[in-house]
């Protein structure tokens, strides 16, 4: 299953929508970050 959600998130005065897609299915749990990411959101997901 797929679900897809549009959110948004505020920078000063503008406002930046986000994009985010899940895939729900069987199997072992794990997430992949897909995108420009800077190196704190790399370093969180080596981590966790």
């Amino acid at each position: 299953m797929i679900i897809r959600i549009l959110a948004f998130a505020f920078s000063s005065i503008n406002r930046i929508s986000i994009k985010i897609q899940i895939l729900i299915s069987r199997g072992l749990p794990t997430y992949t970050i897909v995108g420009l990411v800077g190196t704190t959101i790399t370093e969180f997901h080596e981590r966790f």
